[in-house]
């Protein structure tokens, strides 16, 4: 894998509006100005169940990882 790349592998729900929550977080990924973004309350707030959902996948793939010793816990 390039070190200059990262693989995303998204799960997005059929609801309306979905795929552009999905869309804006990984734009945000690359932004140091989020208000750009996230000009709204509410907009944040829809944004944060999205956000969540990415960071316990990863939680949960990077525990797989360090169970099957592919990885090192933190010390």
């Amino acid at each position: 894998m390039d070190n200059d790349r990262f693989r995303f592998n998204l799960g997005v729900a059929l609801a309306v509006g979905s795929i552009q929550l999905h869309l804006i977080i990984l734009e945000l990924l690359n932004m140091n100005d989020f208000g750009v973004v996230v000009d709204r309350a509410s907009t944040a707030l829809n944004l944060l169940s999205v956000a969540l959902e990415l960071l316990f996948e990863e939680c949960v793939d990077g525990a797989g990882r360090e169970a099957n010793g592919e990885i090192n816990p933190l010390p």
